[in-house]
């Protein structure tokens, strides 16, 4: 059994809210322009908060989380940050644990996180999946919590 899943913040409540902060911020921004507020150099502060605004909306739409289950063992990679496949052979595996309470709120936020402990990637609040490694373990969270298990059982039940 192969799982393949993939999660991204396009078309998720992350999205709308960003564009509901950034297009009122940049229709003020822009009519102060016109009616001449900003000064005789307004088009420069315009133009910056224009980019960075539009440079934090490409990033938070860029990222997404791809992970894969196969006989081979666990893999995951979310880009732009991590862009290779970071590997988990069977044989470094310990446990598979699936958490239906909201991995959001347990690691503050969404996105990748760092608690001291553990590393999250957390692309929705649903289910998460905790991974327990040999000296480690990593969250991420996921829309399918019994695909995951089935092959995590369809392992066991190999070995």
């Amino acid at each position: 059994m192969v799982f393949k899943e993939e999660q991204s913040f396009v078309g998720t409540w992350i999205m709308y809210l960003m564009l509901m902060i950034e297009l009122p911020v940049m229709v003020l921004l822009a009519v102060l322009w016109l009616k001449g507020e900003l000064g005789d150099h307004g088009y420069i502060p315009l133009v910056i908060v224009l980019a960075v605004m539009g440079l934090v909306f490409w990033l938070l739409m860029s990222m997404k989380l791809e992970t894969r289950i196969d006989r081979y063992g666990f893999q995951f990679r979310s880009p732009p940050f991590v862009n290779k496949w970071r590997k988990y052979p069977w044989d470094e595996i310990k446990q598979v644990e699936v958490k239906s309470s909201g991995a959001m709120w347990k690691f503050g936020g969404l996105g990748i996180r760092y608690n001291l402990k553990e590393w999250g990637y957390i692309f929705n609040n649903a289910h998460a999946v905790r991974i327990y490694l040999k000296n480690k373990s990593i969250v991420f969270s996921t829309r399918k919590p019994k695909e995951i298990l089935a092959a995590w059982e369809e392992w066991r039940e190999d070995r």
